[in-house]
């Protein structure tokens, strides 16, 4: 949800109305008045009106500035950063941050049985009707992540548009050139250029002509709200070599449809559409209609699957941060150094 949360206004997200340390300060204030009505014999309801006066509080980024945690930096970084705090807090009984305490605290109870109660262990022997209470709070959050990753993954499309820009060109974690000569040999496209200071030996008159093949191959970027903009801008940076390959490229952009279809000009930055779901169906079915193009390149975190087999060469690039999908249609590699 860290993850997600980047993408939505903050006043539309559950307490995003106060800051973090006005947050800090209510949550304190609230906790005390509880505490303070709870052993001068409140009743279940009037503690119940206090603990109301304590909003749900979306997970933000900006509450756990002191992890420096890149933004928009998709799941798979963020749980193996928190992968990395909680392996820390078991080794050395802590994570060394009270903000990464309690965000993991909340993970833990989420994965749980919805019934354990760390973040308020302030209280003791909390009652039945608060243990219920909290207990439908939590199957709440889990219920919103639940519909998210549908969301993520399932047949929601995105209009979310940005531009992602590589600011300097780094060397390819694959071998394009090698690949453009073994795997796309058939894929070419004809021109002639008229040499002015050649003549034509079967037409005197008028001028040389020099034939040049070039490859022409299809390129598609998965968009979908699990790949984040490191992974785009590593895909671009590749992408920009197989263009420097001799390579004529076309590029799709889809997420759960294909949102752009335009040549590449060979530039560092290209606009992005999507941030919906994922589904590759759309470019492998356009890759069956196009025969102009023989070889398509799938730049993607792998996170789905297909059942559709197409007839001509598929490569599929998994970024280097994601893990290794099974049942793809053809030849997958992962961009590793």
């Amino acid at each position: 949800m860290m993850e997600i949360n980047q993408y939505i206004d903050k006043t539309w997200l559950p307490g995003g109305e106060y800051t973090t340390d006005e947050y800090k300060v209510l949550k304190e204030t609230v906790m005390t008045e509880y505490k303070n009505a709870k052993d001068n014999g409140a009743t279940p309801e009037e503690l119940k009106e206090i603990e109301a006066k304590l909003p749900t509080r979306g997970i933000m980024i900006d509450d756990y500035h002191e992890l420096n945690l890149d933004t928009k930096a998709g799941t798979k970084y963020y749980y193996k950063k928190l992968k990395e705090a909680q392996e820390e807090k078991e080794q050395n009984g802590t994570s060394g941050s009270e903000a990464m305490d309690q965000l993991l605290d909340q993970i833990e109870q989420g994965m749980g049985t919805g019934s354990d109660h760390d973040t308020w262990d302030e209280f003791d022997n909390i009652g039945e009707t608060e243990q219920k209470l909290m207990d439908r709070q939590i199957q709440r959050i889990l219920t919103e992540a639940k519909d998210q990753t549908e969301k993520k993954r399932g047949t929601v499309p995105g209009e979310i548009s940005g531009l992602i820009k590589v600011e300097e060109i780094v060397k390819p974690k694959f071998d394009w050139r090698g690949y453009v000569r073994r795997f796309t040999g058939t894929s070419t496209k004809v021109f002639t250029k008229k040499l002015q200071r050649k003549e034509n030996k079967r037409f005197p008159a008028f001028p040389g002509l020099k034939i040049k093949m070039r490859q022409h191959i299809l390129l598609a970027i998965d968009t979908s709200g699990s790949v984040s903009d490191t992974e785009l801008k590593e895909f671009m940076n590749e992408i920009h070599h197989i263009y420097k390959a001799g390579v004529d490229v076309h590029i799709l952009q889809c997420d759960t449809t294909i949102k752009s279809s335009k040549d590449y000009d060979g530039k560092f930055e290209l606009g992005i559409v999507g941030r919906g779901g994922t589904n590759f169906d759309p470019v492998l079915e356009f890759y069956e209609e196009h025969r102009e193009y023989t070889s398509l390149i799938y730049f993607t975190d792998g996170e789905c699957s297909t059942s559709l087999k197409p007839s001509k060469p598929v490569l599929w690039v998994i970024s280097e941060q994601s893990d290794m999908p099974e049942g793809l249609p053809g030849r997958t590699i992962k961009l590793e150094l």
